[in-house]
């Protein structure tokens, strides 16, 4: 038997995590609409090693981390504009970032951010669900909470 987890939000409790330590600070201008803003608002829980990332989004603020580690690795900060879209404005990005990754912190961020709500779109609106009782049978797949 398949057992698939419910879709959920991430919280600050649904992984072990370290607080972000020294840090500096890149200005954003990502914009993103209401809808996308929700979907990346149910974060991004790792389903195996092979998930590098986790994330939760807490007062208009997602935090990011290495989820082997645990180690915090960006705070985004976002800002609800009068319209209802969103805009992404300032990051806190660990200070060893620069010597970890050649891609600049702002074009991470923008990647991940895309990548977390492309995947929660799928995962909120049943895909993952339906294609799984497709491919192996409704008998053979059992949602758990």
């Amino acid at each position: 038997m398949l057992k698939l987890k419910r879709f959920h939000k991430a919280t600050k409790d649904s992984w072990g995590t370290k607080p972000l330590e020294s840090f500096s600070l890149v200005t954003l201008d990502i914009k993103l609409t209401s809808e996308e803003f929700e979907l990346l608002s149910y974060g991004s829980i790792p389903e195996s090693m092979d998930n590098h990332w986790f994330g939760y989004m807490e007062n208009n603020q997602y935090y990011l981390f290495r989820s082997w580690t645990g180690t915090a690795t960006h705070i985004i900060e976002f800002n609800v504009q009068s319209n209802g879209s969103v805009r992404a404005v300032i990051a806190m990005v660990v200070s060893w970032w620069r010597n970890f990754d050649s891609e600049p912190p702002h074009i991470f961020i923008e990647d991940h951010i895309k990548s977390v709500i492309n995947r929660n779109k799928y995962y909120k609106f049943g895909a993952y669900e339906n294609y799984l009782i497709k491919e192996f049978g409704k008998d053979k797949v059992k949602i758990i909470k």
